[in-house]
């Protein structure tokens, strides 16, 4: 007679979070991102650090650009404007040096230098001329001033008696000269101005420069660290969690949830974790139900998954097997011996369902000499004939030679009388709803019971299956 089948756990779900409108802002951006999977939220982490990096390259960059520009400026502009006006007045007095000792001396060599002064002072404003920034230099006016001031001195000193131009006095000579110094000397003063401003600008900009990486240096470790909190929490939080679990159910308390409201893959281990312990409930049950003679799965066991496959009406086969003659077999060699040919039936029913069955096909033992076979689909006669053929082929094993052949064994029947009883064979019934529908796990029984007395008349080993329609 079959167990009647025992509750099946009562296993709540965990929670979710069906609508966040009711959270404030910053509770539905955490939820929003515990619900990411860990390569999101490790990249939604580093973001701020790579924004960060990014804006203090960029912004040193920039300010290497713009100190770069300056000094550029400085070097390439203000410096030869400072180097060539400093010349220019040189070429000046120069000039008039050299015309008031060649009035002394009339050497042509000093004509010579007084008139190679000029040539200078014209390289020198081509110089000016050719500089990469427009500063605004009016360099034809000092052109023009340096040969009015040339002019006047070849006047005053080199031809004093072939003059064409009206007579220019000392005095004359002095203010053109004034005049040309005034407007070097503007053009070099503007320069050494711009040249101090641009060194100050560039201080200025390096220590700005300094200020703002070393505040985006702090806003960059602020946001590490935080990003390092949150993306940590939202991973060591559930693997505690899960940590703990284990231990729970290590102790034996399958019902424990995990609660990881995620929808990571922590989110989906914790899920799995929770069938698992389900399933390791289940199974725990059916372990503390099983034959430590067969290891095979008892009769709770066996009414559970028959009653649960009755429940989804899908094809289920249901056989029924039982050893003819095993009384007298144990009467005649002993339980030691008898339990090895239990042992040995139960082997023939794994190896049969890893050999003919398929995926979540169910063998069990009810005890005694008494067996089953659940099937996940109808008219399983092959799989079942596997087994009386196995069982045929290794029950020779189990007998003595002289048992063999005689063909019986001699024992006590259960009158007392000394009788032959055959050697020992498998009677199978099969029961399916593949015609009729089966309601329950004891009307199986009691239909498998009858069809293996209808076998057990048959000599040898043999399988009835039910034929009879609902009607």
């Amino acid at each position: 007679m079959l167990v009647r089948n025992p509750k099946q756990p009562n296993v709540t779900p965990p929670p979710e979070v069906d609508s966040i409108a009711e959270f404030t802002v910053w509770q539905r951006i955490g939820i929003y991102f515990f619900r990411l999977d860990i390569v999101r939220k490790l990249l939604l982490g580093y973001f701020p650090i790579f924004f960060l990096l990014v804006l203090f390259v960029g912004l040193s960059l920039l300010g290497f650009n713009t100190l770069n520009k300056l000094t550029g400026s400085i070097v390439q502009t203000d410096l030869p404007i400072i180097k060539q006006t400093t010349g220019l007045v040189d070429d000046v007095w120069g000039q008039e040096l050299y015309a008031k000792r060649y009035a002394i001396l009339k050497s042509p060599e000093i004509l010579r230098l007084f008139h190679e002064q000029s040539i200078v002072f014209q390289k020198r404003i081509q110089v000016l001329e050719s500089l990469p920034e427009e500063r605004g230099l009016d360099t034809d006016f000092l052109i023009t001033l340096q040969k009015r001031y040339q002019q006047f001195l070849i006047n005053q000193y080199i031809t004093p008696g072939e003059t064409v131009a009206p007579a220019e006095t000392e005095d004359e000579l002095r203010l053109l000269q004034e005049k040309l110094l005034e407007q070097i000397g503007a053009f070099r003063r503007n320069a050494i101005a711009d040249q101090n401003r641009k060194t100050r600008l560039s201080a200025q900009l390096s220590d700005n420069s300094f200020r703002v990486a070393l505040v985006v240096c702090w806003v960059g470790l602020f946001f590490a660290l935080v990003a390092a909190y949150w993306v940590t929490r939202s991973i060591v939080t559930p693997i505690r969690q899960l940590t703990r679990a284990t231990e729970l159910i290590a102790e034996g308390d399958f019902d424990h949830i995990v609660q990881v409201d995620s929808g990571d893959e922590i989110g989906d281990l914790a899920l799995a974790f929770t069938k698992m312990s389900r399933r390791l409930k289940v199974l725990e049950a059916s372990y503390r139900d099983a034959s430590p003679l067969t290891g095979l799965p008892g009769g709770v066991a066996i009414d559970r998954v028959l009653s649960a496959r009755l429940a989804v009406g899908k094809p289920v086969t249901f056989c029924l097997f039982d050893i003819d003659h095993f009384k007298a077999y144990n009467d005649r060699y002993g339980y030691s011996k008898g339990n090895k040919v239990i042992k040995m039936a139960a082997d023939v029913l794994r190896e049969a369902v890893v050999v003919n069955g398929e995926e979540g096909d169910f063998a069990g033992y009810i005890g005694g000499d008494d067996f089953v076979l659940i099937c996940k689909r109808n008219g399983v006669m092959d799989l079942c004939q596997s087994v009386l053929d196995r069982f045929d082929e290794r029950i020779v094993e189990f007998y003595s030679e002289e048992d063999l052949d005689n063909g019986y064994v001699q024992a006590k029947s259960r009158q007392g009388t000394v009788q032959h009883f055959p050697i020992a064979s498998l009677s199978a019934a099969m029961v399916t709803n593949e015609r009729r529908r089966l309601i329950n796990h004891v009307q199986v029984g009691e239909i498998a019971a009858e069809l293996k007395e209808a076998a057990k008349k048959i000599s040898g080993s043999a399988l009835v299956v039910d034929g009879r329609g609902s009607g």
